[in-house]
Protein backbone atom coordinates (compact mmCIF):
# COMPACT_ATOMS: atom_id res chain seq x y z
CA UNK A 1 0.00 0.00 0.00
CA UNK A 2 3.15 2.22 -0.02
CA UNK A 3 3.70 1.45 -3.59
CA UNK A 4 4.51 5.52 -4.93
CA UNK A 5 1.85 5.77 -7.87
CA UNK A 6 2.87 9.44 -10.14
CA UNK A 7 0.04 11.52 -10.97
CA UNK A 8 -0.30 10.91 -14.87
CA UNK A 9 -1.00 14.47 -15.01
CA UNK A 10 1.20 16.60 -12.80
CA UNK A 11 3.48 13.82 -12.77
CA UNK A 12 3.25 14.06 -8.61
CA UNK A 13 4.59 11.45 -6.49
CA UNK A 14 3.11 10.64 -2.56
CA UNK A 15 -0.67 10.14 -4.36
CA UNK A 16 -3.10 8.46 -1.97
CA UNK A 17 -5.24 5.88 -3.30
CA UNK A 18 -9.17 6.47 -2.35
CA UNK A 19 -11.10 3.23 -3.46
CA UNK A 20 -10.71 -0.29 -4.74
CA UNK A 21 -13.02 -0.52 -7.27
CA UNK A 22 -13.25 -3.70 -9.90
CA UNK A 23 -13.91 -3.84 -13.52
CA UNK A 24 -17.24 -5.70 -13.73
CA UNK A 25 -17.49 -5.21 -17.36
CA UNK A 26 -14.61 -7.32 -19.28
CA UNK A 27 -11.63 -8.37 -17.19
CA UNK A 28 -12.95 -8.69 -13.08
CA UNK A 29 -10.09 -7.59 -12.59
CA UNK A 30 -9.26 -4.87 -9.30
CA UNK A 31 -7.87 -1.19 -9.94
CA UNK A 32 -7.18 1.40 -7.72
CA UNK A 33 -8.62 5.26 -7.57
CA UNK A 34 -6.07 7.57 -6.94
CA UNK A 35 -6.08 11.35 -5.80
CA UNK A 36 -2.66 13.54 -6.47
CA UNK A 37 -1.86 15.58 -3.32
CA UNK A 38 -0.69 17.93 -5.92
CA UNK A 39 -2.59 19.02 -8.46
CA UNK A 40 -5.98 16.84 -7.01
CA UNK A 41 -6.75 15.03 -10.25
CA UNK A 42 -8.22 11.82 -9.60
CA UNK A 43 -7.41 8.53 -11.85
CA UNK A 44 -7.49 5.12 -12.39
CA UNK A 45 -4.33 3.38 -11.48
CA UNK A 46 -2.54 0.95 -12.84
CA UNK A 47 -3.63 2.03 -16.14
CA UNK A 48 -3.31 -1.28 -19.01
CA UNK A 49 -0.22 -1.12 -21.51
CA UNK A 50 -1.55 0.68 -24.80
CA UNK A 51 -1.20 -2.23 -26.52
CA UNK A 52 -3.45 -4.17 -24.28
CA UNK A 53 -6.06 -0.97 -23.49
CA UNK A 54 -8.23 -1.98 -26.28
CA UNK A 55 -9.03 -5.86 -24.90
CA UNK A 56 -11.04 -4.21 -21.95
CA UNK A 57 -13.58 -2.52 -24.66
CA UNK A 58 -14.35 -6.06 -26.10
CA UNK A 59 -17.46 -6.82 -24.80
CA UNK A 60 -20.94 -6.51 -26.28
CA UNK A 61 -22.27 -5.05 -23.23
CA UNK A 62 -19.91 -1.74 -23.81
CA UNK A 63 -22.69 0.02 -25.47
CA UNK A 64 -22.14 3.45 -26.80
CA UNK A 65 -19.75 0.71 -29.75
CA UNK A 66 -22.90 -0.82 -30.85
CA UNK A 67 -26.67 0.03 -31.71
CA UNK A 68 -27.96 -3.35 -30.77
CA UNK A 69 -31.34 -3.44 -28.00
CA UNK A 70 -30.88 -6.92 -26.33
CA UNK A 71 -31.89 -6.37 -23.05
CA UNK A 72 -34.15 -3.52 -21.12
CA UNK A 73 -30.63 -1.59 -20.41
CA UNK A 74 -29.71 -1.79 -24.27
CA UNK A 75 -33.45 -0.36 -24.97
CA UNK A 76 -33.59 2.20 -22.17
CA UNK A 77 -30.23 3.07 -23.15
CA UNK A 78 -31.41 3.72 -26.65
CA UNK A 79 -34.34 5.46 -25.99
CA UNK A 80 -32.63 8.26 -23.87
CA UNK A 81 -30.06 8.53 -26.31
CA UNK A 82 -32.54 9.66 -29.30
CA UNK A 83 -34.01 12.08 -26.83
CA UNK A 84 -30.62 13.38 -25.80
CA UNK A 85 -29.38 14.05 -29.31
CA UNK A 86 -31.41 17.20 -29.90
CA UNK A 87 -30.33 18.82 -26.41
CA UNK A 88 -26.69 18.17 -27.30
CA UNK A 89 -26.96 19.32 -30.79
CA UNK A 90 -28.96 22.42 -28.55
CA UNK A 91 -25.63 22.40 -26.41
CA UNK A 92 -23.60 22.78 -29.36
CA UNK A 93 -24.80 25.74 -31.81
CA UNK A 94 -26.29 27.82 -28.99
CA UNK A 95 -22.51 29.36 -28.67
CA UNK A 96 -22.00 30.10 -32.19
CA UNK A 97 -23.05 32.92 -34.34
CA UNK A 98 -23.52 31.10 -37.61
CA UNK A 99 -24.65 27.33 -36.95
CA UNK A 100 -25.61 26.76 -40.65
CA UNK A 101 -22.10 26.83 -41.65
CA UNK A 102 -20.67 24.73 -38.54
CA UNK A 103 -17.94 22.43 -39.54
CA UNK A 104 -18.03 19.90 -36.34
CA UNK A 105 -15.72 16.67 -35.29
CA UNK A 106 -17.14 14.52 -33.32
CA UNK A 107 -14.43 12.75 -31.20
CA UNK A 108 -15.09 9.25 -29.96
CA UNK A 109 -18.37 9.05 -31.80
CA UNK A 110 -19.20 5.33 -31.18
CA UNK A 111 -21.56 4.30 -34.08
CA UNK A 112 -22.07 7.80 -34.47
CA UNK A 113 -25.75 8.67 -33.63
CA UNK A 114 -24.98 12.30 -32.73
CA UNK A 115 -23.25 12.93 -36.34
CA UNK A 116 -26.12 11.68 -38.14
CA UNK A 117 -28.49 13.82 -36.13
CA UNK A 118 -26.55 16.87 -37.05
CA UNK A 119 -26.17 15.95 -40.63
CA UNK A 120 -29.62 15.61 -41.15
CA UNK A 121 -29.66 19.69 -39.48
CA UNK A 122 -27.26 20.24 -42.25
CA UNK A 123 -23.84 20.41 -40.88
CA UNK A 124 -20.50 19.57 -42.09
CA UNK A 125 -19.87 16.05 -39.58
CA UNK A 126 -16.91 14.61 -39.18
CA UNK A 127 -15.95 12.14 -36.50
CA UNK A 128 -13.01 9.92 -35.31
CA UNK A 129 -13.66 6.30 -33.83
CA UNK A 130 -11.02 4.09 -32.68
CA UNK A 131 -13.26 1.25 -31.96
CA UNK A 132 -13.23 -0.88 -35.59
CA UNK A 133 -16.58 -2.09 -34.44
CA UNK A 134 -18.26 1.04 -34.42
CA UNK A 135 -16.45 2.83 -36.74
CA UNK A 136 -18.26 0.35 -39.19
CA UNK A 137 -21.59 0.68 -37.52
CA UNK A 138 -20.66 4.07 -38.41
CA UNK A 139 -19.21 4.31 -41.55
CA UNK A 140 -22.73 2.18 -42.87
CA UNK A 141 -24.83 5.36 -42.14
CA UNK A 142 -22.59 7.09 -44.86
CA UNK A 143 -20.70 8.95 -42.25
CA UNK A 144 -17.05 10.27 -42.54
CA UNK A 145 -15.40 8.76 -39.18
CA UNK A 146 -11.68 8.18 -39.50
CA UNK A 147 -9.41 6.32 -36.92
CA UNK A 148 -7.68 9.27 -35.74
CA UNK A 149 -8.55 13.58 -36.61
CA UNK A 150 -7.88 14.47 -39.86
CA UNK A 151 -4.63 16.85 -40.61
CA UNK A 152 -5.80 20.20 -40.77
CA UNK A 153 -3.85 22.70 -43.09
CA UNK A 154 -5.44 25.64 -43.53
CA UNK A 155 -7.94 27.57 -41.50
CA UNK A 156 -10.98 26.19 -43.73
CA UNK A 157 -10.18 23.04 -43.12
CA UNK A 158 -10.43 23.73 -39.31
CA UNK A 159 -13.20 23.19 -36.69
CA UNK A 160 -15.82 25.50 -35.12
CA UNK A 161 -17.00 22.69 -32.85
CA UNK A 162 -15.25 19.59 -31.73
CA UNK A 163 -17.53 17.20 -29.06
CA UNK A 164 -17.07 14.41 -26.82
CA UNK A 165 -19.41 12.82 -25.20
CA UNK A 166 -18.40 10.89 -22.43
CA UNK A 167 -14.92 10.68 -23.88
CA UNK A 168 -12.13 12.90 -21.92
CA UNK A 169 -12.11 10.43 -19.15
CA UNK A 170 -11.16 7.84 -21.69
CA UNK A 171 -8.19 9.19 -23.40
CA UNK A 172 -4.93 8.42 -21.47
CA UNK A 173 -2.40 11.43 -23.44
CA UNK A 174 -5.40 13.72 -22.47
CA UNK A 175 -2.69 16.76 -22.78
CA UNK A 176 -0.87 16.35 -25.42
CA UNK A 177 -5.03 15.41 -26.72
CA UNK A 178 -6.33 18.54 -26.12
CA UNK A 179 -3.47 20.25 -27.74
CA UNK A 180 -4.26 18.65 -31.09
CA UNK A 181 -8.10 19.70 -30.75
CA UNK A 182 -6.58 23.37 -29.97
CA UNK A 183 -4.67 23.20 -33.22
CA UNK A 184 -7.79 21.68 -34.88
CA UNK A 185 -10.39 24.61 -33.95
CA UNK A 186 -10.65 27.73 -36.21
CA UNK A 187 -10.02 31.33 -34.24
CA UNK A 188 -13.11 31.34 -31.01
CA UNK A 189 -13.52 27.61 -32.10
CA UNK A 190 -15.29 25.53 -29.13
CA UNK A 191 -14.70 22.24 -27.60
CA UNK A 192 -17.96 20.49 -25.48
CA UNK A 193 -17.43 18.04 -23.17
CA UNK A 194 -19.39 15.32 -21.25
CA UNK A 195 -18.39 13.89 -17.99
CA UNK A 196 -19.25 11.87 -15.42
CA UNK A 197 -19.07 13.97 -11.56
CA UNK A 198 -17.47 11.98 -9.04
CA UNK A 199 -18.37 13.95 -5.92
CA UNK A 200 -21.98 13.75 -7.40
CA UNK A 201 -24.51 12.37 -4.81
CA UNK A 202 -24.69 9.11 -6.81
CA UNK A 203 -20.73 8.14 -6.76
CA UNK A 204 -20.86 9.24 -3.25
CA UNK A 205 -23.86 7.20 -2.65
CA UNK A 206 -22.54 3.48 -4.35
CA UNK A 207 -19.06 4.31 -3.40
CA UNK A 208 -16.56 1.21 -5.07
CA UNK A 209 -19.95 0.13 -6.95
CA UNK A 210 -20.71 3.41 -8.58
CA UNK A 211 -20.84 2.37 -12.66
CA UNK A 212 -19.26 5.80 -13.99
CA UNK A 213 -15.92 4.48 -12.07
CA UNK A 214 -15.73 2.23 -15.19
CA UNK A 215 -12.22 1.14 -14.62
CA UNK A 216 -9.94 0.57 -16.37
CA UNK A 217 -11.55 2.14 -19.48
CA UNK A 218 -11.85 5.57 -17.56
CA UNK A 219 -8.76 6.40 -16.67
CA UNK A 220 -9.25 10.25 -15.84
CA UNK A 221 -12.37 11.27 -13.33
CA UNK A 222 -12.95 14.59 -13.01
CA UNK A 223 -15.06 17.53 -11.14
CA UNK A 224 -15.20 21.22 -12.18
CA UNK A 225 -12.12 22.35 -10.22
CA UNK A 226 -9.64 19.86 -12.29
CA UNK A 227 -11.91 20.23 -15.68
CA UNK A 228 -11.09 23.52 -15.56
CA UNK A 229 -7.59 23.19 -14.60
CA UNK A 230 -6.90 21.00 -17.47
CA UNK A 231 -8.31 22.69 -20.20
CA UNK A 232 -7.15 26.56 -18.65
CA UNK A 233 -3.88 24.71 -19.08
CA UNK A 234 -4.17 24.17 -22.73
CA UNK A 235 -5.70 28.50 -23.72
CA UNK A 236 -9.06 27.25 -23.29
CA UNK A 237 -11.54 29.47 -21.65
CA UNK A 238 -14.51 28.49 -19.85
CA UNK A 239 -17.55 29.67 -20.94
CA UNK A 240 -20.93 27.12 -19.40
CA UNK A 241 -21.83 24.17 -17.96
CA UNK A 242 -25.28 22.40 -18.71
CA UNK A 243 -26.23 18.97 -16.89
CA UNK A 244 -27.39 15.69 -18.12
CA UNK A 245 -30.36 14.71 -15.93
CA UNK A 246 -30.74 11.00 -17.55
CA UNK A 247 -27.40 10.19 -16.60
CA UNK A 248 -28.04 10.07 -12.82
CA UNK A 249 -31.22 7.17 -13.67
CA UNK A 250 -29.02 5.54 -16.36
CA UNK A 251 -26.27 5.24 -13.58
CA UNK A 252 -27.90 4.28 -10.99
CA UNK A 253 -29.26 1.42 -12.27
CA UNK A 254 -25.89 0.34 -13.72
CA UNK A 255 -24.75 0.69 -9.80
CA UNK A 256 -27.74 -1.50 -8.84
CA UNK A 257 -26.73 -4.17 -11.20
CA UNK A 258 -22.81 -4.06 -10.23
CA UNK A 259 -24.22 -4.59 -6.07
CA UNK A 260 -26.34 -7.39 -7.72
CA UNK A 261 -29.48 -6.18 -6.69
CA UNK A 262 -31.71 -7.18 -9.50
CA UNK A 263 -35.05 -7.38 -7.45
CA UNK A 264 -35.15 -3.57 -6.57
CA UNK A 265 -32.66 -2.06 -9.12
CA UNK A 266 -35.37 -0.40 -11.05
CA UNK A 267 -37.23 0.82 -7.99
CA UNK A 268 -33.82 2.14 -6.18
CA UNK A 269 -32.36 3.64 -9.67
CA UNK A 270 -34.86 5.77 -9.60
CA UNK A 271 -34.73 7.15 -6.04
CA UNK A 272 -31.07 7.60 -6.41
CA UNK A 273 -31.33 9.72 -9.88
CA UNK A 274 -34.31 11.53 -8.05
CA UNK A 275 -32.23 12.63 -5.12
CA UNK A 276 -29.39 12.88 -7.09
CA UNK A 277 -30.67 15.60 -9.28
CA UNK A 278 -32.38 17.25 -6.83
CA UNK A 279 -29.01 17.36 -4.83
CA UNK A 280 -28.05 19.09 -8.41
CA UNK A 281 -30.49 21.15 -8.47
CA UNK A 282 -30.09 22.71 -5.60
CA UNK A 283 -26.55 22.93 -5.73
CA UNK A 284 -25.63 20.48 -2.69
CA UNK A 285 -23.56 18.10 -4.99
CA UNK A 286 -23.07 18.55 -8.66
CA UNK A 287 -24.72 16.68 -11.06
CA UNK A 288 -24.54 13.29 -11.64
CA UNK A 289 -22.83 13.78 -15.56
CA UNK A 290 -22.09 17.75 -16.74
CA UNK A 291 -21.08 19.47 -20.38
CA UNK A 292 -18.65 22.03 -20.27
CA UNK A 293 -18.40 24.19 -22.53
CA UNK A 294 -15.06 25.73 -23.38
CA UNK A 295 -13.41 28.27 -25.98
CA UNK A 296 -10.13 28.65 -27.79
CA UNK A 297 -8.30 31.70 -27.24
CA UNK A 298 -5.32 32.98 -28.78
Amino acid sequence: MNDIIICPFCEGRGNERQLNVRDHLVSDEDFFIVKCNSCDFVFTSPWPDAKDFSRYYLSQEYISHTDASVSFTDKLYQAVRKVMLKKKFNFAVKHLTEPSSLRLLDYGCGTGEFLLYAKNRGVNVYGVEPNDAARNRAEKKQLNVQHQIPAITNEEDAFHLITLWHVLEHIPDVKDKLQLFYDSLKKDGLIIVAVPEYKSYDALRYKEYWAAWDVPRHVYHFEEKTIKMLFESKKFKYIKKYPLVFDAFYIALLSEKIKGNQTFALINAFLVGLISNLHGTLGNFPWSSQVYVFKKIE
